[in-house]
């Protein structure tokens, strides 16, 4: 009896020293595709933080209320996780946001969130799993995780990770002159037989190994760099497996903000990828160029120009975005050549609204 009701008197401690706080996220949007049926949405994101500062600990916990139209609503965990954490040394486990690398456009380093730079909300998907960082004096920091049970695509992959399977990797980042660099690892399984593409090729599980390294300093104007090597060890000789088995990814970019008015800002990125067999034929080595311009009108309104230079990809965005208190408004219009002969261009337009609190 005495041990219960001291295990009692302990967790009511506890929950007394805790604080407890909420906030939530409404969005809603229009999309007019060119010639094509209009589509909505609309999405709730409730989100409750627990923090216990006395002991170190806090948890987040967010779901996902989604509406499409022409699809069923969906409801969601978006966050879960819980953290220790001290001066040097956090540790997070659960669903979570992890992200990381220098480029903004083209991202090599795009390995576990789907960050869009068109999205003003920094809406991503969360991975499942375990992750620790440690930071030093100097801000050289230190991290290591391991992941499992994300069976579904995450960041820019195109092959599933085998099912209840983990994944592990880390990250060393060090200042560097009057920037930062940093080197990446990530190591995982391949399930050829879940991808929508490959499965008819090849059903095999095959080990990838993922190595990147990025860098960004301030030399007056801004310069970055971020590039990742992907090796599959994929047992098939066919053609369009070949190309998995070695990919190279690199992207340099620039920005610079231009004393013109309230300060043009300009931001370009060069991105470049290769394979093995880009080696015998060039045609499959593959390049591109983004060019972000964003100007504030005023203090609560920015225009943005985005454009992107490929083969057969091009594409320009114009954007008016509105921050205004807990208010986000934005309107996307996009076009791109068509390069099917049948009109010139096809567009789209986007509204979306948010409200935070």
């Amino acid at each position: 009896m005495g041990r219960k009701f001291l295990f009692f008197f302990c967790l009511c401690q506890f929950v007394l020293a805790a604080e407890i706080s909420g906030g939530g996220q409404f969005t809603g949007w229009l999309n007019l595709p060119d010639q094509e049926k209009a589509e909505f949405g609309l999405r709730y994101i409730p989100e409750f933080f627990w923090s216990a500062p006395e002991y170190a600990l806090d948890l987040d916990l967010a779901l996902n209320g989604s509406l499409t139209s022409g699809a069923d609503s969906k409801l969601k965990i978006h966050r879960l996780w819980t953290r220790w954490s001290d001066a040097q040394v956090e540790a997070r486990f659960g669903l979570q946001k992890i992200n990381f690398g220098s480029a903004t456009l083209f991202r090599p380093l795009q390995w576990f969130d789907t960050l869009d730079p068109l999205d003003p909300l920094g809406f991503t998907e969360s991975v499942k799993g375990l992750l620790i960082r440690y930071y030093l004096p100097n801000n050289a920091n230190f991290w290591l995780w391991g992941l499992y049970g994300n069976e579904e695509l995450k960041g820019s992959e195109i092959i599933p990770t085998k099912k209840q399977d983990l994944e592990f990797g880390g990250r060393l980042q060090l200042p560097v002159f009057n920037g930062e660099a940093g080197l990446t690892y990530h190591q995982r399984r391949l399930d050829l037989g879940r991808s929508q593409t490959f499965s008819i090729l090849s059903d095999e599980i095959a080990p990838e190994r993922r190595v990147g390294l990025d860098g960004k300093w301030d030399l007056g104007i801004g310069f970055w760099f971020e590039a990742a090597h992907i090796a599959a060890d994929i047992d098939n000789d066919n053609k369009f497996l070949n190309d998995l088995k070695n990919q190279y990814h690199s992207t340099l970019g620039a920005d610079y903000t231009f004393d013109l008015g309230n300060g043009l800002h300009v931001l370009i990125e060069k991105y470049n990828l290769d394979t093995d067999i880009y080696r015998a034929d060039r045609n499959h080595n593959t390049q591109a160029t983004g060019v972000l311009a964003d100007y504030p009108v005023s203090l609560y309104d920015t225009v943005s120009v985005i454009q992107y230079y490929a083969a057969k990809n091009d594409s320009l965005s114009l954007r008016w975005q509105r921050t205004y208190d807990d208010w986000v408004w934005q309107f996307l219009a996009t076009a791109a050549p068509d390069y099917t002969a049948e009109k010139k261009t096809t567009g789209a337009l986007q509204v979306l609204i948010s409200y935070n609190y």
